[in-house]
């Protein structure tokens, strides 16, 4: 799931990340692949694997992981992976987990928050309208008790 990939008609020898740099994994990109392929039966348990077992052990999820290593690229956390990792929590039969990585996603909203303080806007606002609609589809789907 690198943003940038290089195809084979463009001179590439086969259909995959270059060997020259570690190709970092977008997780928005990659849970919103997961959560389709979970709706309809047909994949996303390796994606949350990989997520529930960076959770017990760093009780977060970054935004980015460097493809070969699954080591986070520091500096990326965001609302939408909670929002998403919670939804494929719930889609694969994990409330549990979903509640906990909704948790998470409450916490850190609120260290960034959308809405401006009176004060004034905060210098590091990064949450975007994408994140806060999978934080409301999380938020929803948890209090319905429904399947994403």
């Amino acid at each position: 799931y690198p943003e940038e990939l290089p195809l084979p008609s463009a001179g590439a020898a086969e259909l995959g990340p270059s060997s020259d740099t570690d190709p970092v994994l977008n997780a928005i990109l990659v849970l919103y692949c997961a959560v389709s392929l979970a709706a309809v039966g047909q994949g996303g348990q390796a994606t949350l694997a990989f997520l529930e077992a960076y959770w017990a052990e760093h009780g977060s999820l970054a935004g980015r992981y460097t493809l070969t290593s699954g080591q986070p690229v520091p500096g990326f956390e965001c609302v939408a992976v909670y929002g998403l990792a919670a939804r494929l929590a719930r889609h694969l039969g994990r409330p549990g987990l979903s509640d906990a990585f909704i948790e998470r996603m409450l916490a850190y909203q609120f260290l960034d928050p959308v809405i401006v303080r009176p004060e004034g806007p905060l210098p590091h606002r990064r949450t975007s309208p994408f994140d806060n609609l999978q934080a409301m589809l999380a938020l929803q789907q948890a209090r319905d008790g429904s399947q994403p």
